[in-house]
């Protein structure tokens, strides 16, 4: 869509970005790292689609209260080879998303459970004033070196208290693994962040469309981790923690009983295949003092 050193210059606000970066890609647009004119590194979402433009950046606005929100700044048009595409700025985050984490970096259990806390008290303050973060995935969370917190990135997904649901990921959502309940966007939550913590722990993204819910449970009763950790688990994807609170007060319960130095290892003689990238791993070590942070707060329970 766009290509590296092209200059994009906004029809209506009249501002100048020059794309630096390729971020990433969806089915509805694309997202660029750019240089603004005054030299600040901003964010570049476009697309041909005005609605999700739009909308998206009216969702960033509304929910820009939560400091974990990146700051929407405009929404304009711009046009190339006789097309128009729409485009809105936002913060550029320097870190590595949960994907990353998962391919690259070997967690200590109790980083693991303490992202998940902090995940579950986002989700439940976007909840609080109105809204549900529907399509949680691990590319959609960011540990920001910069700043040393979590900040979500792709607002898509965002609805309504009560409305349907527009965007989901099918590996993170209850809808995909043939769960045989009424939907209710809290269990449903707290069964994308029991996935996310599982997918962390075994290093592994599991496909609904290849695997069970019982696989992914097998998986989970192999790990050598704490058995009350394991139940939480499992009782969350089996959509069995209908309440937030439960499912916290838990992980809370798990993140002080679990030994800092605590690895995640699998004693199933059945191996799950490793992303791991030599070259990766000083990026992460890098960022260790940022996941100490994360995790020192959790401990004397502040959250935001």
């Amino acid at each position: 869509m766009l290509y590296i050193s092209e200059k994009i210059f906004g029809k209506w606000n009249k501002n100048e970005y020059i794309v630096l970066s390729k971020l990433g890609e969806g089915g509805i647009g694309a997202v660029y790292k750019v240089k603004g004119s005054t030299g600040n590194i901003r964010a570049l979402k476009i697309s041909r689609d005005i609605s999700s433009i739009t909308r998206e950046f009216d969702m960033m606005n509304k929910l820009k209260s939560i400091k974990h929100i990146p700051r929407a700044y405009e929404v304009d048009d711009y046009e190339k080879d006789g097309e128009v595409f729409y485009f809105f700025i936002m913060d550029y985050i320097e870190g590595y998303s949960i994907k990353d984490l998962i391919k690259h970096k070997d967690m200590k259990v109790k980083e693991i459970i303490g992202i998940g806390i902090i995940l579950l008290n986002l989700l439940e303050i976007i909840y609080r004033i109105g809204y549900v973060y529907a399509d949680i995935k691990p590319e959609n969370i960011m540990l920001d070196k910069k700043k040393k917190r979590i900040s979500f990135i792709d607002f898509g997904g965002v609805i309504l208290k009560g409305q349907g649901i527009r965007e989901y990921t099918p590996a993170y959502s209850m809808i995909s693994w043939g769960i045989e309940r009424n939907y209710d966007s809290i269990t449903s939550l707290n069964f994308s962040i029991a996935m996310i913590i599982t997918s962390m722990l075994l290093k592994k993204e599991f496909n609904p469309l290849i695997h069970n819910l019982e696989q992914v449970i097998w998986h989970i009763k192999h790990l050598v981790i704490d058995e009350e950790l394991k139940k939480i688990l499992i009782k969350a994807l089996k959509c069995e923690i209908i309440h937030t609170d439960i499912l916290k007060d838990k992980l809370k319960k798990a993140f002080k009983k679990t030994s800092s130095s605590l690895k995640a290892i699998s004693k199933s003689s059945t191996k799950i295949k490793s992303y791991r990238k030599p070259e990766a791993i000083d990026a992460f070590f890098f960022f260790s003092m940022g996941l100490l942070l994360i995790v020192v707060i959790i401990g004397l329970n502040i959250y935001f």
